[in-house]
């Protein structure tokens, strides 16, 4: 008799167990509790994009460096003074496929309007071995206009516009 109980509770066992294997069973996630105030946690730290801070703070701020193909436009930027300098170092990227020296033209356009406020022709560069270097000053009629600084290349002698340069320096100065 006892064979037989336990030849039962065994039989019975394999087949729980394989009932369980066949047909698991479904979980449901719980409504959320609407009575309870939930716990925000501020951090301490800023993020700081690739293109550098939205806003130009007054003095000397390195905004960056960064590669691009034909055209790039930065986030807008918010110019803390009425004076922005820009400073820039660019070259021929080591990924440029054309030839010749390269020309860059850097814009500034009204975030508001989208009319351009000024715009400068850099002197060319004639490789990735010999950068170029400038510096330009724009008057932007008041303080804390919003900008965007768009980045145009391409070959200096009127051929490709599917040029690669790489700015190396990027540095703003206001007042």
């Amino acid at each position: 008799m006892e064979k037989t109980i336990s030849r039962f509770t065994s039989m019975l066992l394999s087949i729980l167990i394989l009932a369980c294997l066949a047909f698991p069973a479904s979980a449901f996630a719980a409504e959320p509790d609407i009575s309870v105030t939930p716990v925000v946690q501020t951090s301490t730290q800023e993020i700081v994009p690739y293109a550098g801070v939205e806003t130009l703070p007054y003095g000397w701020y390195d905004i960056g460096n960064f590669s691009f193909t034909r055209s790039n436009v930065t986030p807008v930027k918010t110019v803390s003074g009425r004076y922005l300098t820009l400073s820039i170092g660019y070259r021929t990227s080591a990924a440029d496929t054309g030839s010749g020296p390269i020309r860059l033209t850097v814009r500034l356009r009204d975030y508001y309007t989208g009319q351009y406020i000024n715009t400068y022709v850099f002197n060319t560069c004639n490789g990735y071995d010999y950068p170029s270097f400038a510096q330009w000053q724009v008057d932007l009629g008041s303080t804390g206009r919003r900008v965007y600084i768009c980045f145009e290349v391409e070959s200096a002698n009127g051929g490709s516009t599917s040029r690669r340069a790489d700015i190396i320096s990027f540095r703003s100065y206001v007042q």
